[in-house]
């Protein structure tokens, strides 16, 4: 943190943010931090001194704290690296605050293990390897293990056992690989790779759309006097819920990716980078289209099928997609105070509803995406109408009456 470069140097991010055409809040607010940062009557020793504050003053929701915390960034990037926003996180920022945290020792196993991966830095965001050695490192060190030898079976166990991490067979993959990369540098990390635990694959249960809700859905998207929905949102949750697009690659949709000759989109994945090739339904064909000729900014030159009105020329954030799904379910009076309102949910549903009409796994998995077949398995747990065949009479074995008596 210098201050006094910032000083000097903040009117070139304030002019990047409005060449850029940032929204207003998002210029004021770091504004907003920059006063508090240049008040000589409150001085600030560092940014995590000024995030302990914000969180400390109780003033604001979750929500908020991640919107500031987002501001925070936007400021802390450009005066510890002179990166300008771009609307992609700084990975330099992101992935070397736990990096910072470690001594010396820890400090030259990760740059060994770095070397070693050939990463360059601007992989490292990309590398769960790197930033679980990083984390991993750092709860040691701050368990009082400042050195390999002092890490001890309880310590490994506590870190998969509490948090985010707790059961995470992932983490432990993660782990095992970054430290079998530099084994050789200390005898202690062979013990602790055989001192890490076993751990079972979760068995995710996914949510999808209730038949009411699909009903309620379909009924807006065909009803052209129906308004509660944009034409964009139209297109959007057309787009989720009869192909079954990720939100990202829905984001990322280009007007090349859609073939109305041949009624067929063909994308490259975000999430994979394998192709994918999906029919173009009259359903979700007619969504786009009146989308495009009636609402669609036609100033905007934009490859992109869904372009950002916040930065006109770029494409919407993946996180907006997600943003427009949860306002559609707000505005369709879906699911009031519940979780499970995101794009996922049009996916899973998608599977599901395959599943029940008896598709072929391998035809699912082509048609989400998948690269792996057995993916598709995940989903059965959700197949209740095929469950419930499978389902075992009680029929023999009846319930004392205290159990059914009212």
């Amino acid at each position: 943190m210098d201050i006094e470069q910032l000083k000097f140097t903040h009117q070139k991010l304030l002019a990047h943010l409005e060449s850029c055409n940032y929204n207003k809040v998002y210029i004021k607010e770091v504004k907003i931090i920059l006063a508090a940062l240049f008040d000589a009557k409150s001085p600030i020793s560092s940014y995590e001194d000024y995030w302990e504050r914000i969180v400390n003053s109780r003033r604001y929701t979750k929500f908020t704290l991640d919107l500031k915390k987002m501001y925070l960034n936007t400021v802390r990037a450009f005066d510890e690296y002179g990166h300008l926003p771009n609307g992609r996180p700084c990975a330099k920022l992101l992935f070397s605050s736990n990096y910072k945290k470690l001594n010396p020792g820890y400090k030259l196993l990760m740059d060994e293990f770095r070397n070693r991966a050939n990463m360059a830095e601007e992989n490292l965001s990309k590398s769960a390897k790197y930033t679980t050695l990083a984390l991993f490192l750092l709860k040691m060190q701050l368990a009082g293990a400042v050195m390999l030898n002092e890490v001890t079976d309880k310590l490994v166990l506590d870190f998969f056992m509490t948090g985010k991490r707790k059961g995470s067979k992932h983490t432990q993959s993660h782990l095992r690989l970054a430290l079998d990369k530099i084994r050789d540098l200390s005898p202690d990390i062979p013990r602790i790779i055989s001192l890490l635990p076993k751990m079972k694959p979760k068995k995710r249960n996914y949510n999808n759309l209730r038949d009411f809700e699909v009903e309620a859905i379909k009924d807006c998207l065909s009803n052209p006097l129906d308004n509660r929905m944009t034409l964009r949102e139209k297109a959007i949750v057309a787009l989720a819920l009869y192909t079954g697009m990720r939100g990202c690659d829905i984001a990322n949709l280009k007007s090349g990716d859609i073939d109305w000759e041949n009624e067929e989109i063909r994308l490259i994945q975000v999430k994979t980078g394998y192709p994918l090739v999906l029919p173009l339904s009259a359903n979700v064909g007619n969504a786009l289209l009146i989308y495009i000729l009636n609402e669609r900014n036609a100033e905007d030159r934009s490859e992109y099928v869904f372009p950002s009105k916040v930065q006109p020329g770029k494409r919407l954030s993946y996180k907006s997609i997600g943003t427009i799904i949860s306002g559609v379910f707000d505005k369709l009076g879906l699911r009031p105070g519940e979780s499970h309102r995101g794009i996922g949910v049009f996916r899973h549903n998608l599977a599901t509803r395959l599943l029940g009409a008896g598709t072929e796994s391998v035809i699912i998995s082509g048609i989400l995406g998948h690269t792996c077949p057995q993916a598709v398995e995940a989903y059965v747990d959700s197949d209740i109408t095929h469950l419930r065949e499978l389902g075992l009479s009680i029929e023999k074995y009846p319930l004392p009456k205290t159990y059914t008596d009212e």
